[in-house]
């Protein structure tokens, strides 16, 4: 069968995270990685990376783009308490972070509904 597009990449991002991984460095390796995942709609992938990027730099002066991104991932797969944690989280460090994440958290349903009329 036709692969898809993002079958092949596995490899290269898996490998991406190794180094990254490995690097530990906090110019946000793991960030780009989640948000590759992001991307391809790969969003159990994208939540590891962020949450690693999260425990290992929990005051990088980019922890608050991972929190919303996190927040992006956990509302795509309709995890809406763990979204909630994260505009809990953003509220104090980063409100317009916060606001912009509620309001695709508000949204969540009618972004659903979307997706699903576009497949049919």
């Amino acid at each position: 069968g036709k692969k898809s597009e993002t079958e092949g990449n596995d490899s290269t991002a898996t490998e991406y995270y190794k180094k990254a991984m490995e690097k530990g460095s906090e110019n946000g390796f793991s960030l780009d990685i989640g948000y590759y995942y992001l991307k391809h709609e790969r969003y159990e992938n994208a939540i590891a990376a962020y949450e690693v990027f999260i425990y290992h730099y929990p005051n990088s002066w980019r922890v608050n783009d991972a929190h919303f991104m996190l927040g992006m991932a956990y509302i795509n797969i309709g995890n809406k308490k763990a979204a909630l944690n994260e505009i809990q989280i953003l509220r104090e460090n980063d409100p317009e972070h916060a606001k912009a994440l509620l309001v695709l958290f508000d949204n969540y349903d009618n972004i659903q509904r979307k997706r699903i009329l576009k497949e049919k």
